[in-house]
C-alpha cells in the first residue's frame, strides 16, 4: 500500500528545474510491479493502476501530460492473444479480458486525473 518514488525524484526534479514538460508513461507495456500477479488479469488491476497514477500525479503536480496506457492494442495482443509477453496468455477469451482491463484502466484513470487537475492533457498512442 505504499509507493516509493524516490528513484524517480532526481530525473523528475531535473526536468522540472529545467522547464521541461514531459509526457509521462506510467505503464510501458507490461512494466508491472513484481507483486501484481497476472498483470492485466489481476481482478483489481484497473483500480490499482488508477491509484498508482494518482499518487504519481500528486507527487509531481507540475506534470500535465500523460500517456495513461501506452499502446493498448499491441500490448494486449502480445500478452493475451499470442502469449509473447507476461503473463503469456494465448486465447481470444484472454484477449477480451486484457482489452477490457486496459479500456477500464484508461477510462477511470483519465477521469481521475482530470478531476485532480482539469489542466491535465492526454496523449494516446496505439
Amino acid at each position: 500500500g505504499e509507493f516509493d518514488f524516490t528513484w524517480m525524484d532526481v530525473p523528475m526534479r531535473f526536468m522540472e528545474r529545467n522547464g521541461m514538460s514531459p509526457v509521462v508513461d506510467p505503464l510501458h507495456h507490461v512494466s508491472f510491479p513484481d507483486w501484481l500477479e497476472g498483470g492485466f488479469f489481476h481482478p483489481l488491476f484497473p483500480k490499482l493502476y488508477e491509484r498508482f497514477v494518482l499518487e504519481f500525479a500528486r507527487r509531481y503536480p507540475w506534470v500535465r501530460r500523460f500517456t495513461v496506457f501506452n499502446e493498448p492494442l499491441p500490448t494486449t495482443i502480445f500478452c493475451s492473444l499470442n502469449g509473447t509477453w507476461y503473463p503469456h496468455r494465448a486465447s481470444e477469451e484472454d484477449f477480451v479480458t486484457a482489452a477490457l482491463a486496459a479500456a477500464r484502466s484508461i477510462a477511470i484513470t483519465t477521469a481521475s486525473l482530470k478531476r485532480l487537475d482539469p489542466a491535465n492533457e492526454f496523449v494516446h498512442i496505439d
